[in-house]
């Protein structure tokens, strides 16, 4: 009788206290989305979206803002805002507008990678504008714009024409002292958003960008891959002469020689094989003679490129290909310690050679 008593009044328990949480959902308000931007006197104006659902079940967002010296007192304020619990464990994604970037991100990275509820997967995002700006406002074709900029974020990283930069690959080129992290840049053109270019950091801050039209160059540069899209111009003349390709296949190699003076320089080779999905020149690709020129012409095009960023990215001492985790390699623990890299690497004879293979090109020859 005593065992039945307790059971019951265990089941009793178990019982009103699944009826006191199971509503719990209704008065948390997980964060979906963080923007920040730099306010001219100093202080950061930080954007916040939550999902809402309406009484019909339909899914909107409520959009809160505040301007505050720290994150700890945004979301001091940001919660008197609301009658929600305010949580981090569902943000997808944190934006930054580049003058935020261009001061630094340290501070802002150190509070978010000290919050367990704040997933390592999170992507980092850069605005060319008011990060806030563009979460405040409500796409014709895109309701929920946090949603918008993740799935357009994820549908180009899967084609590597920007890549995927979460909290932990930031953090951990950041903290790798032979590379220097990026980011993806988008901005808004008025009826949507758009890719706008690839940022570059030398440690924490925001030094320039790649445009749109080069970052599959920076890709191959910086990385092997499969699976890609690229457009090449083949005459700066002559604009409608083009070579489309997909499902490209990279393959990186980076070798560390001494030049005359005895000091490293680098040699990248790339090889890239990829399906002609559209070529609008004269050559005829059913041809193995013509074929073999239209790649001879590509790969001198792509190693011109190539070379030319390489160019651009020692005159901002930006390592963002990670040659410096090649050289290190190479050298002792103290001798790399005492190297200012930054400034070797502004110096060093650093060259590319990309050589392109068309795999196929179609059924008609």
């Amino acid at each position: 009788m005593d065992k039945t008593r307790w059971m019951a009044g265990l089941l009793l328990l178990i019982f009103l206290t699944g009826c006191g949480d199971q509503r719990i959902l209704e008065r948390v308000g997980f964060i979906q989305t963080t923007t920040y931007d730099l306010m001219p006197d100093g202080t950061y104006k930080i954007v916040i979206a939550l999902p809402k659902v309406d009484p019909e079940s339909k899914v909107s967002r409520d959009i809160l803002a505040t301007v505050a010296h720290s994150v700890k007192e945004a979301k001091i304020n940001l919660s008197k805002k609301s009658s929600l619990m305010l949580v981090n464990g569902q943000i997808r994604n944190v934006l930054f507008g580049l003058a935020v970037a261009k001061k630094g991100l340290d501070n802002h990275f150190d509070t978010l990678a000290r919050d367990p509820s704040i997933s390592p997967h999170m992507k980092i995002t850069l605005v060319d504008g008011s990060a806030g700006a563009i979460m405040e406002k409500t796409y014709s074709h895109h309701k929920n714009t946090g949603k918008y900029i993740d799935h357009l974020l994820e549908k180009e990283s899967k084609q590597h024409a920007v890549p995927k930069v979460t909290l932990y690959s930031f953090l951990r080129d950041y903290y790798d002292d032979g590379i220097d992290p990026v980011a993806p840049v988008i901005k808004d053109i008025g009826e949507g958003i758009t890719i706008d270019a690839v940022g570059l950091f030398r440690d924490n801050k925001y030094i320039d960008k790649i445009s749109s039209k080069e970052t599959m160059i920076l890709a191959v540069l910086r990385d092997s891959f499969k699976r890609g899209n690229i457009a090449i111009p083949l005459d700066k003349n002559n604009p409608s002469e083009v070579a489309m390709f997909n499902s490209l296949i990279s393959r990186r190699k980076v070798n560390i020689i001494p030049n005359s003076e005895g000091k490293p320089a680098a040699r990248i080779l790339v090889r890239i094989k990829g399906t002609v999905l559209e070529y609008t020149g004269d050559l005829k690709l059913g041809e193995d003679k013509d074929r073999r020129e239209l790649e001879k012409k590509i790969s001198a095009l792509l190693t011109a490129q190539g070379n030319q960023m390489i160019r651009f990215m020692q005159s901002k001492k930006v390592d963002s290909l990670g040659i410096g985790a090649y050289v290190r390699n190479q050298m002792s623990y103290s001798g790399w310690k005492k190297m200012d890299w930054h400034e070797e690497y502004s110096k060093m004879d650093i060259q590319c050679r990309i050589q392109m293979e068309i795999k196929n090109y179609g059924k008609i020859k």
